[in-house]
């Protein structure tokens, strides 16, 4: 109690100030307390804190007559505006739930989709087959194949790290994978990493072959094919030439045979056509 009231009057610095403001007008003073209750003991140490409070007011040498005019007034916790963070938490640091890595990781995942959580925690509930499953794991029963390797996860239910879907979103989830018109195998490989339901593969397939827009451009036409140089016979028979630069304030004609793939290269400060073509008569006079 005595540590109590001492940590009160290092609280409550701001009313000290104020009384040693007062201009000999009347003011109201409000004392903040975590806990008032007169049924318990919180009560006895508000009582010895006004004892000790007119011993404090005299060590301040606070006058006598300026103390008479103070009202000092209890208001609850609730009506405080001045109120400390700690003291509107919610909850106790005894209930606050502190979230592990894997679990932290299996709500992202729902948080991907195009439903809520809120959403799928309602909907697994009432689903015929998620319905059943969901309470045999709330009661811990034994249960085996791909039902052993479900999980709860904020009221959804997870196959490994895939959410399995209630009937009612399976819709959404499936416009979702097909965004951007994508071909059912990769429909497939991103279901793989998120969602799960029974016979997703099968659905994924109806879903692809359903699309207007994807049936409608896959009888187009395909692109024509690229046409490619014919091979030269002989060295130097065709060349290809080009200006690469500038590095190091200069320019470099290159000069590759396409027989033989040989490379010329050539510095020039000075990409003229005078200057271009005396560096392909060195070239021609050397290699014909």
């Amino acid at each position: 109690m005595e540590q109590h009231i001492t940590e009160s009057l290092k609280q409550n610095q701001e009313l000290i100030l104020a009384l040693q403001r007062t201009n000999g007008s009347s003011q109201k003073v409000t004392v903040q307390f975590e806990k008032f209750d007169e049924e318990n003991e919180n009560f006895d140490s508000v009582c010895v804190f006004f004892e000790r409070f007119q011993m404090y007011l005299d060590v301040q040498n606070i006058p006598a007559d300026s103390r008479a005019k103070f009202d000092i007034v209890f208001r609850k916790t609730a009506d405080h505006g001045n109120a400390d963070f700690l003291s509107r938490l919610p909850k106790t640091s005894e209930e606050l739930e502190v979230k592990d890595d894997i679990t932290i990781f299996q709500m992202t995942q729902i948080e991907t989709l195009p439903v809520t959580s809120r959403e799928l925690r309602q909907e697994t509930g009432k689903d015929e087959e998620l319905g059943p499953l969901l309470r045999a794991l709330r009661e811990g029963k034994n249960l085996q194949g791909r039902e052993a390797q479900c999980t709860i996860e904020d009221g959804c239910i997870l196959y490994g790290q895939r959410v399995c879907i209630p009937k009612k979103y399976q819709k959404n989830v499936l416009d979702e994978l097909h965004t951007g018109h994508l071909d059912m195998v990769k429909m497939k490989a991103l279901a793989r990493s998120f969602v799960y339901w029974k016979d997703v593969d099968i659905d994924i397939e109806e879903a692809a072959r359903n699309c207007v827009d994807c049936a409608r451009h896959k009888t187009d036409s395909a692109k024509s094919k690229v046409q490619h140089w014919e091979y030269p016979g002989i060295p130097w028979e065709r060349i290809h030439i080009d200006f690469a630069g500038p590095i190091f304030e200069h320019m470099f004609l290159l000069i590759v045979d396409a027989h033989s793939k040989w490379l010329e290269v050539y510095p020039m400060k000075v990409t003229t056509t005078k200057k271009t073509i005396e560096c392909l008569r060195d070239s021609f006079a050397r290699f014909g």
